[in-house]
């Protein structure tokens, strides 16, 4: 078999370009330098640059080179394009390598390329130019908030050179001119149909826009004469409310300092009306708010008829219930259940009738709690007074007087019980306020017993006597207080299953702490076991305390936390939570009735209900004194004259404003008393309240008794 016959190479190529003929294994044309051969684009055989066809595989150069013009066309069609779309550097990028070529079949569309370039290159620098001198422009517009000059000039800036930042200018800009074209039409609309408080508004964010715009502050000023004239038409009706809506609808550039003292005094009436509105009982407060209303609103005759009606019942009311305050307009219906009054004069006994309730209403509860205990009364038996050691007080034989001793964040407050022949009566009473309350900020460098010693002493000094005991109370804030059920077992067990539960919920040790325990009866089926009240105090607090008050001069027999102390006093002032015995008990299906209390201190609140089986309490770390600092705060005036404001907020300069925060405060307390109440309720869903008492000299703050009324939403 022959071998294959070999091709035969050419002798000679004769270049293309200038037509000189070179020998076979000349690369470049030896006339003009010009490539003489390219590799076959099918088998990469070398051919010549005029050659028709490939002598090894017969590829159609003609027809490869035409195509390749051809895309070489297209590169420049495209480049074009991406001009027209300002998309320079990809148009540049499409005709750079072709403007390079430099075979004599292309150097048509080399010329074209390199003429390309160089317009393509002056068109982006002239663009460039322009558009930097736009977007410089645009940003001073912007700072300017000329936002119509803004989107002008930025939407002739191609897209492809605006940058993020320019774009978010520019998309901020396009926004506000829209909403300015929506205002102006909503303007244009209001006007035509007289809708003054609405043209009011509108014209106000024109013109925070367009400050400088003469148009807008022409048509403020025209505006603002009709709306005081409405508003001083509402005043003359006593609908304050429209009064305000009317004035603050004026635009602030058509705003006088007559105008500001106008909204002030609006304010005033309108926040005196709906105090006189709103307050469930007439109070001395409301009295001089209801008198201040008048004297903003002296044409007014509902006012004046008003503030008559509340002197009228402040001056005659001599009140033989427990309750010292005339009822008002509003319900005193309570969201806790049934109706809410003050707790000030206590039944029992007659006490309320004794001058240190009158003057302190409310206020002296939990030393009438304490003082029981020490006789013997109340449904508490158990106190924090250390089993192993008696106190210096501590006697054998059962006292007949007692005094309770009520040591609060304010002030010092102390009644002496004497009981003869089952008969109790008041032999005297101690009251004093302290300089400053043991809570406000102001003292938190001074160790409350510091504050509390000379008080405690002038105490000691002036009533105590050698054949008189004494049972003090101190906060529930300082103890820990769980309330549980136990299976109705022997004692021996109780107990057990009560230091078990005392050492599973207190992460202390037992020889740290002191327990106060009751237990009460099981129901009348067994199905929910025995009441039980653990109430824990650290041993450490107890001894500080007993110490304070041994340095003071008194040597105490019993020691109580204040909220046990009320319990003491409500199940003694209230004959229908007397516990149940024998045949009066009710079945476990039945709603068991109860009683809610509210009391609120200086530094705290505590809720307690009590039924005659059961009691529960919850305490909060709020009180009255964080009015003092809200008000302080608002006002910007000291604690001390915040005090004095609190009790007459009509010499506020503006109670609407600088009261607020106090209403607000209320709300949020509410709140947080309804989640206690609901988890309370939970676990004894079978109480019913059917009554809800306030007391505590903090719930004689104004707006304090609102906040039970039923009406009021919680924040």
């Amino acid at each position: 078999m022959s071998s294959p016959q070999e091709i035969a190479q050419p002798t000679s190529y004769v270049c293309g370009n200038c037509k000189t003929e070179n020998t076979a294994n000349t690369k470049f044309c030896e006339g003009c330098g010009h490539h003489l051969t390219e590799p076959c684009n099918a088998c990469s055989k070398t051919v010549g640059l005029s050659q028709k066809f490939c002598g090894k595989c017969g590829t159609n150069l003609e027809k490869a080179n035409q195509e390749r013009y051809e895309q070489y066309e297209k590169s420049l069609v495209e480049a074009v394009k991406q001009t027209k779309l300002h998309e320079y550097e990809h148009a540049l990028a499409l005709i750079q390598n072709l403007s390079n070529l430099n075979d004599y079949r292309f150097r048509s569309v080399a010329e074209q390329a390199a003429i390309a370039a160089r317009k393509i290159e002056d068109l982006r620098d002239r663009t460039a130019e322009d558009a930097q001198r736009r977007i410089s422009e645009a940003k001073k517009a912007s700072e300017e908030d000329d936002n119509a000059k803004v989107v002008s000039l930025l939407e002739n800036v191609p897209s492809a050179l605006r940058d993020r930042k320019v774009e978010t200018i520019l998309q901020r800009a396009r926004t506000k001119v829209n909403e300015t074209r929506i205002l102006q039409d909503d303007l244009r609309t209001a006007i035509s149909e007289k809708n003054w408080l609405l043209v009011g508004g509108l014209l106000q964010q024109l013109l925070d826009r367009y400050p400088q715009e003469l148009r807008y502050k022409e048509l403020a000023q025209k505006v603002s004469e009709k709306l005081v004239r409405n508003a001083k038409s509402s005043a003359v009706k006593g609908n304050f409310g429209s009064t305000l809506e009317s004035l603050s609808a004026v635009p602030t550039h058509a705003s006088t300092e007559e105008l500001q003292k106008l909204v002030i005094w609006a304010s005033k009436a309108e926040w005196y009306a709906d105090q006189v509105k709103r307050e469930p009982f007439a109070t001395p407060v409301l009295g001089r708010i209801a008198l201040a209303y008048t004297k903003s609103a002296p044409k007014l005759q509902s006012a004046e008829v008003d503030a008559k009606e509340l002197a009228s019942l402040l001056q005659s009311h001599q009140s033989a219930s427990r309750c010292p305050l005339p009822r008002w307009k509003p319900s005193n219906k309570s969201w806790l259940g049934g109706d809410f009054l003050l707790l000030g004069l206590p039944q029992m006994h007659d006490l309320g009738k004794h001058e240190a309730f009158r003057a302190n209403p409310g206020q002296l509860n939990v030393a009438v709690g304490l003082a029981l205990q020490g006789l013997g009364h109340g449904r508490i038996n158990c106190h924090f007074t250390s089993k192993k050691k008696k106190l210096l007080g501590s006697r054998r034989k059962k006292p007949t007087r007692c005094w309770g001793l009520d040591i609060g964040s304010a002030a010092i407050k102390a009644v002496l019980l004497a009981e003869k022949d089952g008969r109790l009566t008041i032999i005297d009473s101690f009251f004093d306020p302290l300089p400053t309350p043991t809570c406000r900020k102001s003292a938190e460098t001074t160790a409350p017993a510091t504050l509390l010693l000379p008080a405690l002493m002038k105490f000691a000094r002036e009533k105590l006597t050698d054949d008189t005991s004494v049972w003090a109370g101190f906060p529930s804030t300082e103890t820990v207080t769980h309330f549980v059920s136990i299976p109705s077992v022997k004692e021996k067990l109780t107990q057990q299953l009560l230091d078990k539960e005392i050492s599973q919920k207190v992460p202390l040790s037992r020889e740290d702490i002191e327990v106060a325990q009751w237990i009460g009866e099981a129901d009348p089926e067994n199905l929910k076991g025995r009441p039980v009240t653990l109430s824990i105090a650290r041993k450490k607090y107890l001894t500080d305390y007993i110490d304070t008050l041994s340095t003071a001069g008194i040597n105490i027999s019993g020691l109580q936390c204040d909220a046990l102390a009320l319990i003491n006093f409500a199940t003694f002032e209230f004959s229908e939570l007397a516990e149940l015995g024998g045949n009066d008990q009710k079945s476990s299906s039945e709603k068991e009735d109860a009683i809610a209390f509210l009391s609120c201190g200086a530094s705290s609140t505590t809720l307690l209900v009590v039924s005659r089986r059961i009691h529960w309490y919850w305490t909060m770390e709020r009180g009255s004194e964080a009015v003092n600092s809200l008000i302080a705060r608002h006002a910007k005036v000291t604690l001390e004259k915040a005090e004095d404001l609190k009790r007459n907020p009509t010499e506020l300069a503006d109670p609407a404003s600088q009261y607020a925060m106090v209403e607000k405060s209320f709300l949020v307390i509410r709140a947080r008393l309804e989640v206690a109440l609901r988890d309370m309720l939970k676990q004894n869903d079978q109480v019913d309240i059917t009554s809800t008492w306030c007391m505590g000299g903090g719930s004689l703050t104004h707006q304090w008794m609102r906040l039970i009324a039923a009406q009021e939403e919680s924040s």
